[in-house]
């Protein structure tokens, strides 16, 4: 049977692996920044959302708010992880819309191949 003294070692090595691990300061994948402009109809998207959802299935999904027909994804949002990506675009009800209110479009979805760096790329949705 180990003694007092084994045992508290033993615990001491495991909590000091467990750090060590647990603060190695990797959040997964690496992440790329995007950013660009949306339209529809050739008109800048007022707001809504944009989100890169890697085909893969492995990695995490990137999104961005969609403002005044502009997303990026450092200001709101996260980045992608480079790759073939399927994106999504939805529109966001206006602040003060009532209930009925229905979007201009429902969401709209295309892929794309995204480096694996920061980059700009715009879409145009088309109309419906």
């Amino acid at each position: 049977m180990p003694s007092l003294a084994q045992s508290l070692r033993l615990v001491m090595a495991t909590v000091a692996f467990l750090l060590i691990v647990g603060c190695s300061g990797s959040d997964g994948p690496s992440r790329y920044n995007v950013s660009g402009a949306v339209t529809h109809k050739g008109a800048p998207l007022a707001q809504g959302v944009i989100y890169f959802n890697p085909q893969d299935g492995e990695k995490p999904s990137g999104y961005a708010a969609i403002v005044d027909g502009k997303y990026d994804t450092a200001v709101k949002g996260k980045g992608h992880t480079g790759g073939a990506h399927d994106v999504r675009i939805a529109v966001e009800s206006p602040d003060g819309i009532e209930a009925g209110w229905t979007p201009p479009f429902k969401p709209y979805e295309t892929k794309v191949d995204l480096p694996a760096e920061k980059s700009t790329k715009d879409f145009d949705v088309p109309g419906s």
